[in-house]
């Protein structure tokens, strides 16, 4: 099973935000992550790159985030 890890991306290099990542949804709050058992996360940023042979979602943070 590919399950991703969520970081955001910041001047100092990538910030681990989630693991074990089966879904993500875009939304008028921002970025829901949802995880294998069912947990999710919402962040403000806007998605950057996804990377599915590295299994990365790379997620550029909103302002004051």
């Amino acid at each position: 099973m590919c399950l991703s890890r969520a970081y955001f991306v910041e001047s100092t290099g990538e910030r681990l935000l989630a693991e074990s990542i089966c879904g993500m949804v875009q939304n008028e709050r921002g970025i829901t992550l949802y995880d294998i058992i069912g947990r999710q996360i919402t962040v403000k940023g806007m998605l950057k790159a996804v990377d599915l042979l590295e299994n990365k979602v790379l997620i550029e943070p909103e302002k004051g985030e």
